[in-house]
């Protein structure tokens, strides 16, 4: 039997707004698109603001798929994409529609999908919502422990990186692999694999000595990148599909005190809504800081997290890890402010889909 929230409709939330702007004579209106749901932001700011919760109808209907799998909801979402893999779960789960930097964003109570690996997601150009095609692509390899040796004409990996994991080896000999972000022009390009081991990729052509440290390092397979632009229009409106941001910066650094969460997408949005926000009973303070509160008081139920809660409880993020980089960003699994990662290929009924839909004005 699937469950519902019991949660207020966006035109409830609305008439509540719109009661209080009469009151105070003096708030303007915070969304003047035609997008469903509340038009004034009922707590936050439009830098991290929430609306109001929107229910599936409201946003009308999916107008890619076929006769009835038009109706908004998650099963019929991830078809609209063509995300195959994995289960559908909580398709009929409200939205929470929030403000995210001045943008317009909706995101799930509840997951929608498990089973589902981060590569999947990003084969179907809807993890980052950027339209860039030659970042973190499954497989590539990215960040500070990344260096070049002239002398050898080799990309060397250090700490848990490497080149064979099982899994998720993506270089042979002959191969196209392209290098971006380096320092050195020269560094930047297309080359020819000649040899690869754990930790030392060599090519046919000649590289420049370039030490570890640059975060913007990037080597992956000639042709595996894919485009991160994947639009769906429902009703009326043309939504991004993509993942939230789990930290701050990409590539994810662990190693800060506050695994690099702090001023992330996760916590300016997700964090509020959550219950411990105002009883401050964090399990993972120190990946939470100051969270503000909402009032929504959202449980770990409500939102499914932690495993006891339901399936798909770790939400896939967008961030690629630091070390080891074929491993990938998700948040939730125990406790709201919980970080954890993966390699991205992996499949499992913890790991769920919990897509943003931004809107496109």
């Amino acid at each position: 039997m699937t469950e519902y929230l019991n949660l207020p409709t966006g035109e409830q939330h609305e008439r509540i707004a719109t009661a209080l702007e009469a009151m105070a004579k003096t708030r303007p209106q915070d969304d003047y698109t035609n997008s469903p749901g509340s038009k004034y932001i009922i707590a936050g700011d439009k830098d991290a603001g929430f609306y109001g919760f929107v229910q599936p109808k409201e946003f009308g209907e999916i107008a890619a798929n076929v006769d009835g799998k038009k109706a908004m909801a998650g099963d019929n979402l991830a078809l609209a994409i063509g995300l195959a893999q994995g289960t559908a779960i909580n398709s009929n789960t409200p939205w929470m529609k929030f403000s995210s930097k001045g943008k317009v964003v909706f995101v799930p109570v509840k997951p929608l999908r498990h089973s589902v690996s981060w590569d999947s997601i990003y084969k179907q150009g809807a993890v980052f919502g950027d339209d860039s095609d030659n970042k973190s692509a499954p497989g590539s390899r990215s960040g500070s422990l990344i260096s070049i040796n002239g002398n050898t004409n080799s990309i060397v990996l250090s700490g848990e990186n490497t080149w064979n994991v099982a899994g998720g080896v993506i270089l042979a000999i002959g191969d196209k692999v392209i290098l971006s972000g380096f320092t050195t022009p020269s560094n930047n390009g297309e080359f020819t694999v000649k040899t690869i081991t754990d930790k030392e990729l060599v090519v046919e052509e000649t590289l420049s000595t370039e030490p570890a440290g640059n975060y913007n390092a990037y080597v992956m397979k000639k042709g595996t990148g894919v485009k991160q632009d994947r639009k769906v229009l429902i009703g009326e409106n043309t939504y991004r599909v993509r993942l939230l941001k789990g930290a701050k910066e990409n590539p994810a650094r662990p190693l800060n005190a506050d695994r690099g969460t702090i001023g992330s997408e996760w916590n300016d949005l997700i964090v509020p809504m959550h219950i411990e926000s105002k009883l401050k009973t964090w399990a993972h303070k120190a990946y939470i800081g100051d969270s503000k509160y909402w009032g929504a008081d959202l449980t770990d139920a409500d939102l499914i997290i932690q495993s006891k809660n339901g399936l798909g409880y770790a939400s896939w993020t967008q961030e690629v890890m630091d070390d080891p980089s074929f491993r990938r960003w998700n948040r939730g699994a125990f406790g709201v402010g919980d970080v954890g990662w993966v390699s991205s290929w992996t499949v499992g009924w913890f790991y769920g889909w919990r897509p943003v839909l931004e809107l496109q004005s």
